[in-house]
C-alpha cells in the first residue's frame, strides 16, 4: 500500500476475496448484508480519508471511540483488532464450511473455532458500521456548512 491506487487495489481485492467465499455460503441473506456493508464501507473509508488531510484511512482514527481504536493499534496487531481480522477473513470460510458436513467433522473444535470467528466478524461488523457513519456525519456537516454559508450570503 504504497499509493492511493495500491490501496484501493489492496482493499479491492480483499473485498473480492472475501465475497466469493461468502457467496459460496449457504448464509444467503446474511451474505448480501456482510457484502454490501464491506463494499459500502470501502466507499466510506476511502471518502473520508480523500477528506481528512489526506491521511491514510487507518491513520484518520483520532476521533474514534476507543473500541474502534483498540481495532486500530498497531495495523491491527492488538487482540482486538486480531479478533476483528480473523473475523474479516475467516467467517466466509467458516460460513462455507458450516455448510459442507464432511468439513465440520474434518476440523477440529469447529464449533468454538465458529464462534470465534463469527464474533470477530460481529466487532468487524459494529467497527464498519462505525466508519461509515464517521463518514455521514463528516458529508452532513460540510452540507450544513455550506448551507449555512449559502443562506447568510443571501441575506
Amino acid at each position: 500500500q504504497s499509493s492511493k491506487f495500491g490501496v484501493l487495489v489492496d482493499i479491492a481485492a480483499d473485498n473480492i476475496l472475501r465475497t466469493c467465499m461468502w457467496i459460496s455460503s449457504d448464509f444467503r441473506l446474511l451474505t448480501a448484508l456482510i457484502v454490501s456493508t464491506e463494499w459500502i464501507t470501502m466507499v466510506c473509508t476511502q471518502l473520508h480519508a480523500s477528506q481528512s488531510n489526506e491521511q491514510h484511512w487507518k491513520e484518520a482514527r483520532e476521533k474514534d471511540p476507543k473500541w474502534i481504536q483498540a481495532i486500530f493499534v498497531n495495523n491491527f496487531k492488538s487482540p482486538l483488532g486480531i479478533v476483528c481480522i480473523s473475523g474479516l477473513f475467516g467467517s466466509g470460510y467458516m460460513a462455507y464450511a458450516s455448510g459442507q458436513p464432511i468439513l465440520v467433522r474434518a476440523i477440529p473444535c469447529f464449533g468454538i473455532i465458529r464462534s470465534v470467528v463469527f464474533f470477530g466478524r460481529l466487532v468487524a461488523f459494529l467497527a464498519e458500521l462505525w466508519l461509515c457513519s464517521s463518514y455521514l456525519t463528516l458529508v452532513l456537516d460540510k452540507d450544513t456548512t455550506m448551507i449555512k454559508k449559502k443562506t447568510d450570503k443571501e441575506e
